[in-house]
């Protein structure tokens, strides 16, 4: 493969991305979605509670999730990206195992 510029990586990019969106979509909503819904039912600190230590807890194991949701995620779009590079379908399941 030849260098590119960076315009010519930003072209590639949203050509794989208009060609395969569903498939990345469905990659990126089966990490961020249950990461969402987690952070929404913990919630925060009701108006006039303290910083509790649990609060704090919670924050905590909730970014880590999120970090681990994130690189799975990207590791996930990283190979369907590869399959498409392939000239191969994009399988989400795959993609994650």
């Amino acid at each position: 493969m030849e260098p590119r510029t960076l315009s010519q990586k930003i072209r590639e990019t949203i050509r794989i991305y208009r060609e395969r969106f569903l498939p990345l979509v469905g990659i990126v909503a089966i990490a961020q979605v249950p990461l969402l819904l987690l952070d929404t039912m913990l919630g925060g600190p009701a108006e006039g509670e303290s910083l509790g230590v649990a609060i704090v807890l919670q924050y905590v194991v909730v970014a880590l999730l999120s970090i681990f949701g994130f690189l799975i995620m990207y590791g996930a779009t990283a190979h369907a990206v590869s399959r498409h590079i392939e000239g191969s379908e994009i399988n989400i399941v795959a993609s994650y195992a």
